[in-house]
């Protein structure tokens, strides 16, 4: 096995399987998504196998990435920066951006970003950004979400 991915839990409860549970030596990556992975794992993770776990984050309506914890970039604890031709803010309730630390939206844009879900079954979370040309989407985070976002 050289590519493991998994879910937070799933990292969780083989750190808590004896060391020689598992040969980690073939692995050269690891990845996470789906939930926040808390600092304390993904240290301990990076402790005990020696990999970093990179991390994203996405939605299904930005198919499926807008972020990614770059090696080049890697920092413990943040979901990364935004990847090639996405743009990501954290704003309020008109569109603005806060400062961070402070409680918004995560606004996505671009080509990866769909219109909604299901044939329209869903509505879209936001319009046409201006010009129509491309779209944007927001989802609601908690504050240590919009934190950890708007300070990666």
């Amino acid at each position: 096995m050289t590519l493991f991915l998994g879910v937070p839990t799933v990292y969780v409860k083989l750190l808590g399987l004896p060391e020689k549970a598992f040969d980690w030596r073939t692995v050269r990556y690891c990845f996470t998504a789906a939930a926040i992975m808390p600092e304390e794992v993904a240290r301990a993770w990076h402790e005990r196998t020696g990999h970093l776990l990179y991390e994203g984050y996405g939605l299904t309506e930005s198919s499926p990435s807008a972020s990614y914890n770059h090696d080049r970039e890697y920092r413990f604890g943040s979901v990364g920066t935004a990847i090639e031709n996405v743009d990501i803010r954290v704003v309020d309730e008109e569109g603005r951006p806060v400062a961070p630390g402070e409680m918004g939206e995560i606004a996505i844009r671009g080509p990866n970003v769909m219109l909604g879900i299901g044939r329209g079954r869903r509505k879209r979370r936001r319009s046409y950004a201006a010009g129509g040309s491309t779209r944007e989407i927001s989802a609601r985070w908690t504050r240590r979400a919009i934190s950890r976002s708007a300070t990666a």
